[in-house]
């Protein structure tokens, strides 16, 4: 449908007025979708009945449609689009700064600040919310904080260094894992990692954000936000547009056909392997589509769509939903409404459960929103920034 809108609509749109090259409305959009899609995915993946198929254990349901829908098809994209908008924003910052004529040394500054806050934000929710022995793990919010520390330098080279770079990760990214699989199976039993060898083989490896080769995401993010930029100084965003959701159909469609050679494709392949080579193209590919859906509704047609309300909200507060979605509801969902509910509940109680806790972010986002973000973990940073 897009790919036969004249070019004349978006002469016509960005000669209205001048066009910022800075603010992009649908990248508040897919942080909020994105945030919206975890709270839901990561509910229905803890407490729906067992997602362990039926042939490991007896007495346990196999996975519904619904664990197929929210888990492997919607959560992969949201969970990996959540940590590839905030090295998008990097790129923006520094092409504010530029505009500005602001030293690079304060935008370096403003990075490196950030980022370490995350970490450490990561690492007092895992001292005070989850087991002790998990208090070095490797999280998303340490992805986060490392990621966009990563990007800011990365950035530096040309887009095609960095695609040689994102291609040699995901090449090198199974082997690496393979021929560290017998340090892996000494520490199997060991939830910590007390010594710095240890650490950094769980961040870069191991843990659900492993640096090797999740880093990739937002390394393209970087470039994709470029390419905003340059559409947007050059008055082709319709180009952008197209050439966007080709290209995301494309990396789709190759997923599921590369499926039916998964394990040649992702030699070498094994349980460990996470994510793989296919993995990554259904990510680039869906996080493509849904990036440029939001930016042609909102950013070329400047369209003001009610639907996309919600999403603005959440991606306000995608932080603070995070953390208290991840972290403080499941204990009270688990401690107060229904004790050992994990992997035992019904549908119906988690959709409810669900929507109302998306009910009550979103008042609470609006109430932020209307005092200036205050009262909220992104308003606790940004005063440390």
């Amino acid at each position: 449908m897009v790919i036969f809108l004249s070019t004349k609509a978006n002469q016509f749109k960005t000669e209205k007025k001048g066009v910022s090259t800075n603010r992009v409305k649908a990248l508040d959009t897919a942080r909020g979708y994105a945030t919206i899609m975890m709270v839901i995915g990561h509910y229905i993946q803890w407490y729906l009945k067992s997602i362990i198929p039926a042939s490991f254990i007896q007495n346990i349901s196999s996975p519904s449609i619904i664990h197929y829908i929210f888990v492997p098809l919607l959560g992969i994209s949201a969970q990996n689009l959540f940590v590839t908008i905030p090295a998008m924003g990097v790129i923006f910052q520094r092409n504010l700064y530029k505009q500005r004529n602001m030293d690079e040394n304060l935008l370096r500054k403003s990075v490196l600040k950030r980022g370490l806050l995350l970490i450490l934000v990561q690492f007092f929710c895992n001292v005070i919310f989850s087991d002790p022995g998990y208090t070095w793990a490797w999280f998303i919010l340490s992805f986060i904080g490392v990621s966009i520390i990563v990007v800011y330098f990365i950035s530096k080279y040309s887009p095609y260094i960095r695609i040689i770079i994102v291609i040699a990760i995901i090449m090198l990214s199974p082997f690496l894992k393979y021929y560290f699989f017998s340090a892996f199976l000494s520490l199997f039993f060991y939830k910590n990692a007390w010594s710095i060898e240890i650490f950094i083989y769980k961040m870069t490896l191991q843990v659900v954000f492993p640096i090797f080769p999740s880093i990739v995401y937002p390394i393209i993010g970087t470039i994709y936000a470029e390419k905003i930029i340059e559409a947007k100084e050059n008055n082709t965003q319709f180009e952008l547009v197209r050439n966007s959701l080709i290209c995301g159909i494309i990396l789709i469609s190759a997923f599921f056909l590369l499926g039916n050679i998964y394990a040649l494709v992702n030699y070498p392949d094994f349980w460990l392997n996470l994510p793989s080579r296919v993995d990554v193209l259904y990510v680039f590919g869906t996080n493509l589509v849904i990036l440029s859906i939001f930016y042609w509704i909102q950013d070329w047609q400047e369209k003001s769509l009610k639907i996309f309300e919600p999403f603005r909200v959440f991606g306000a507060i995608s932080l603070t939903v995070f953390i208290t979605h991840f972290y403080l509801f499941p204990i009270f969902f688990e401690r107060i409404l229904y004790k050992g509910a994990r992997q035992s509940t019904d549908l119906y109680t988690i959709m409810q459960f669900s929507l109302a806790l998306i009910i009550l972010y979103y008042i609470y986002g609006l109430y932020i929103l209307r005092n200036d973000r205050k009262y909220s973990v992104e308003w606790l940073l940004r005063r440390f920034i």
